[in-house]
């Protein structure tokens, strides 16, 4: 492995970080959502108990499974966000490097062997 390849390899990683980072974000929240849903399914496939049948119970029901879905979305107690970030990084590696090599930027362009350097 020479230099350039090595400079060429630490360009892509640092231009895909922000998208890693929204990728991860994006995963995060797909995975809330699919826990509060799971958990709104498991409530209503049982008998309910709660404050009784009123608006007002609804909406104590619903916040309980917003915080609850929110922490374990967090804990990543389910693993659907890591399975997420592992199948699509290397999307995002990989369009973040279609990028570079199609950027006008002589430096980028350097790095990718499009134009030799000057001695």
């Amino acid at each position: 492995m020479n230099l350039n390849q090595i400079a060429r390899g630490v360009a892509i990683l640092h231009e895909a970080q922000p998208k890693a980072a929204e990728m991860k974000k994006a995963a995060q929240g797909f995975e809330q959502m699919f826990t509060k849903k799971l958990l709104e399914t498991m409530r209503a496939s049982v008998k309910h108990v709660s404050l009784g049948q009123s608006s007002g119970s609804e909406i104590y029901d619903d916040m309980i499974n917003q915080t609850l879905s929110e922490r374990l979305s967090k804990t990543g107690a389910f693993g659907i966000s890591r399975m997420m970030e592992k199948t699509f990084s290397k999307s995002v590696i990989a369009q973040t490097e279609r990028d570079i090599m199609l950027s006008d930027d002589p430096a980028k362009a350097w790095l990718q062997g499009r134009i030799q350097k000057t001695k």
